[in-house]
């Protein structure tokens, strides 16, 4: 399978839930934009995650994967404790691993792996490695849509998009 049909499938996958209305309360109505932080990537190995048509991977430890799991896990899908107990079982890592491996396994996955990667960099716990510039980046900008008929969250190096998740699409 190609990496564009790849993302395509995974795109259909990732689409939130269908809601009445997507509004979230704890944002501005409509766009807004942040700045938010990339850790440093120490030696130790984490999990990554491909971004194939735009350039990046995301590292994330293992241990904020796991927490963010089981934070999530209260008040989310089956889908998420399910994942939490896969990943529960590689850890601790010896190499750096593909999270894609998880979508294989069980391709409902692939939309609790893009939604908590999203929640992760939303809060400085991903690395993001630059492919094309073979280096790590320091801050990525988040812009934010909140509205009545869709939800999102689009992280970006200057122009260049690293990494999008649909939080919600409205009936």
């Amino acid at each position: 399978m190609s990496p564009r049909v790849l993302a395509v499938v995974v795109l259909l996958c990732v689409v939130g839930p269908a809601a009445a209305s997507c509004l979230d309360s704890r944002f501005p109505n409509g766009e807004s934009t942040q700045t938010v932080e990339s850790p440093r990537s120490g030696s130790e190995a984490r999990f990554y995650f491909h971004s194939f048509d735009f350039g990046y991977m995301l590292f994330v430890e293992p241990g904020d994967l796991v927490k963010e799991l089981a934070r999530t896990d209260e008040g989310r899908s089956r889908a998420y404790s399910e994942l939490l107990q896969l990943v529960r079982k590689d850890v601790p890592l010896r190499r750096h691993t593909d999270l894609f491996k998880y979508v294989l396994a069980d391709y409902v996955q692939a939309s609790t792996i893009q939604a908590v990667l999203a929640d992760l960099l939303e809060r400085g716990k991903v690395g993001i490695y630059s492919v094309g510039t073979g280096g790590l980046l320091p801050r990525a900008e988040l812009k934010r849509a909140n509205a009545t008929t869709i939800r999102t969250r689009s992280f970006y190096e200057g122009g260049n998009l690293i990494f999008f998740q649909s939080d919600c699409v409205a009936d």
